[in-house]
């Protein structure tokens, strides 16, 4: 149904264009980081993947009573990973995330941690980092870009990147609490700046 039925309506009335299709892994899964402007983003961020459907899944926020009224559905027929950012297990859902990576599914995060319509981009959540580093997989940033507030998008796909020279230092998880921190910002604001160019906002955060 998403590939045949709703891919095709939306790619004709809801997407401008689609540029970097080159950059797109084959054959491999990846992390796919994202811009946030609208709950209608996974539609839009899906599309140039549909060849991967199957193995594409998006982490949802479950916080509210009405989550589950309106998203209880789609997040159940699309298989999205939810999250309750409020709850203090919310690390639980790392662990899960990571589990469908390392069985090669493709995961779509927003780093910004929720949506942003302002002009620069949100400090990233440094959870892209940890995911990436402990499943050893590439990045791939993809900038969501809505000209003129007109009903339609440009997606924009980056280059993957890779993060083999971090993982090569080891678990960086048994480094003291503060390097690891460090490296972790380091690593989220190399995907952020990354970002930045490919959804037309700003990222003043990296230093």
């Amino acid at each position: 149904m998403a590939r045949y039925i709703l891919a095709p309506i939306i790619e004709k009335f809801f997407i401008e264009k689609i540029e970097g299709e080159e950059n797109i892994l084959h054959g491999k899964n990846f992390i796919i980081a994202a811009n946030h402007q609208s709950y209608f983003d996974h539609f839009f961020i899906a599309i140039p993947f549909k060849s991967q459907f199957e193995k594409v899944h998006f982490i949802g926020k479950m916080e509210t009573p009405y989550h589950p009224l309106f998203f209880g559905p789609l997040y159940f027929f699309t298989e999205t990973i939810t999250v309750n950012r409020k709850s203090k297990n919310r690390r639980e859902v790392l662990k899960k995330v990571i589990q469908y990576l390392k069985k090669g599914k493709i995961i779509v995060i927003y780093p910004e941690g929720g949506t942003n319509r302002s002009e620069t981009l949100k400090k990233g959540k440094t959870g892209v980092a940890e995911l990436a580093i402990k499943t050893e997989v590439p990045v791939v940033p993809v900038g969501v870009l809505n000209k003129d507030k007109s009903l339609k998008r440009i997606i924009r796909i980056g280059k993957p990147i890779y993060f083999s020279d971090i993982i090569e230092e080891g678990d960086i998880s048994t480094f003291p609490k503060r390097e690891y921190e460090q490296i972790l910002r380091k690593v989220t604001d190399k995907v952020m700046t990354a970002l930045s160019p490919l959804c037309g906002k700003g990222y003043p955060y990296f230093h």
